[in-house]
C-alpha cells in the first residue's frame, strides 16, 4: 500500500435518473397555509425532488429550514430529516408544522371550548 491509497471504502452509486421535466407548481394545502413565511417553496416541487434524489429511509438535510416544507415533504416520502435555521421563528414553524398532532386531544380540546362558548355564541345569533 503506497502513501497516496486509502482505507476509505468505495461505495458504487447507482445510475441517476435526473429531473428533465418542469414540475407545475400547485397551491399549497392547508398544511403550509397556516402561516405566511417569506421564502415558502412550492410543496409538490420539493417532494418531486425529494423522490428523486433520495430513497426511503435516507436523510435528506435542509440548512436553511424557513417553514418546513422539505422536512413535511420528506417525512411524507418516509425520509429523515434533519433541518436547522438561523431565525428562531422559521425553527419554531417547522417544528409546529412537523409535530404530530393527536386527534382525540385535539378533538377534546374543542369539546372545552365549545362548552364554555356555545352559549354565548348561539345567544348572539
Amino acid at each position: 500500500m503506497s502513501e497516496f491509497d486509502t482505507k476509505i471504502p468505495i461505495i458504487e452509486k447507482s445510475e441517476l435518473n435526473h429531473l428533465n421535466r418542469q414540475i407545475p407548481p400547485l397551491a399549497h394545502t392547508s398544511m403550509y397555509n397556516w402561516h405566511k413565511f417569506w421564502s415558502r417553496k412550492t410543496w409538490n416541487v420539493v417532494s418531486e425532488f425529494i423522490k428523486t434524489y433520495s430513497k426511503e429511509g435516507e436523510i435528506v438535510f435542509d440548512p436553511f429550514a424557513g417553514s418546513g416544507v422539505v422536512a413535511m415533504e420528506a417525512l411524507r416520502n418516509r425520509r429523515r430529516v434533519i433541518i436547522c435555521d438561523l431565525l428562531p421563528i422559521a425553527t419554531e414553524i417547522a417544528r409546529l408544522t412537523i409535530k404530530p398532532v393527536s386527534e382525540t386531544e385535539l378533538f377534546n380540546a374543542f369539546k372545552k371550548i365549545e362548552t364554555k362558548v356555545k352559549d354565548k355564541i348561539l345567544k348572539n345569533l
